[in-house]
């Protein structure tokens, strides 16, 4: 029996909305990044690929709408998963940081950052170019994706799916880490570990990629209308990323200090006073002994 194409019409405006809100806020985090030094530098240039990788995402997926890149589907996908594995190892990038410098009390090296740019761009890059070799990159229905078949399925959970959980844990570990070494040496609680430092991120990663994982398995087992509903809830919990991000920027206390100052009055001297206020690391904290 095939789909209802009036409910399909109105998952693919609800789509493209969603599309367009995370785009939007996308914008708004590259231009904070961008024209605020609130944050450190090496704070911002993680939320800068974060947003800049979702906000790439969100102009991949607009395509779509443009029926003539239709032909061009096979890019869209293979651009789609390398945007999505980046932001996972940006977001990774913050308790690795976050250990090495609270944790190891070693100062922070752009190394960390000069790696992050090689294997979130070069690396995934060339991996995710695999599914080329066999042609899974392809259209299902509205969107382009690996292809729903036994091999493209298994393209999608060894390459993109596994590799971001294997990542996610790792990041878990790593803050569950973090936490237990300073709890005894500093008043730091859960909220400050969530938001202050950016654990907030990775749960989001987290939380955006189990419905999709959820629905590459589920395709080993049923097809039909059954899987392009489910398809189009993964998709749009997926793609609303960029919103995600801007709540959890707005839920840093620091964050929220600085734009109640903006917003009560015009004191330049308080506002610098909170410069270098971080969702990763404060400066005090940095230099714990």
């Amino acid at each position: 029996m095939g789909c209802n194409s009036a409910i399909e019409d109105r998952i693919s405006i609800s789509v493209l909305i969603i599309v367009c809100v995370s785009l939007i806020c996308s914008l708004i985090l590259l231009v904070f990044c961008i024209l605020s030094d609130i944050l450190e530098e090496f704070t911002r240039k993680i939320l800068f690929y974060l947003s800049l990788n979702t906000m790439l995402r969100s102009l991949v997926n607009l395509m779509l709408k443009i029926k003539v890149m239709w032909n061009a589907c096979f890019i869209i996908a293979y651009l789609n998963d390398v945007f999505l594995v980046s932001t996972v190892i940006w977001a990774s990038l913050i308790p690795i940081t976050l250990y090495m410098v609270l944790v190891k009390k070693k100062e922070y090296n752009d190394k960390y950052y000069k790696r992050g740019l090689f294997f979130s761009y070069v690396i995934v890059s060339l991996i995710l170019a695999l599914p080329f070799i066999t042609k899974n990159y392809d259209r299902e229905g509205e969107w382009c994706t690996l292809e729903s078949n036994e091999r493209g399925i298994i393209w999608g959970l060894a390459l993109v799916y596994l590799p971001s959980w294997i990542m996610i844990c790792i990041v878990t570990i790593f803050y569950i880490k973090t936490y237990f070494c300073i709890k005894n040496t500093t008043d730091i609680k859960f909220r400050s570990i969530l938001f202050e430092r950016g654990m907030i991120f990775s749960v989001i990663i987290a939380f955006t990629l189990l419905p999709m994982t959820i629905m590459r398995i589920f395709s080993l087992f049923f097809s039909g209308c059954m899987i392009i509903y489910f398809h189009s809830i993964a998709y749009s919990i997926s793609h609303l990323l960029g919103f995600y991000n801007l709540i959890a920027l707005l839920m840093n206390q620091n964050i929220q200090k600085v734009i109640k100052i903006k917003l009560t009055r015009n004191d330049r001297e308080r506002i610098e006073s909170h410069t270098g206020a971080t969702f990763l690391i404060s400066s005090s904290e940095a230099k714990i002994n």
